[in-house]
C-alpha cells in the first residue's frame, strides 16, 4: 500500500512538472 502511495506521488510530480514545462513553452511563444 505504501508503494502505491509513493507511486501516486511520483506520478503527480511528473504530471505537474510536464504541465509546468508546457505552460512555460506557451508563454514563451506568446511573449515573442
Amino acid at each position: 500500500m505504501q508503494i502505491f502511495c509513493f507511486y501516486k506521488e511520483y506520478l503527480v510530480m511528473i504530471y505537474i512538472k510536464s504541465t509546468y514545462l508546457h505552460i512555460d513553452k506557451i508563454l514563451r511563444e506568446i511573449s515573442k
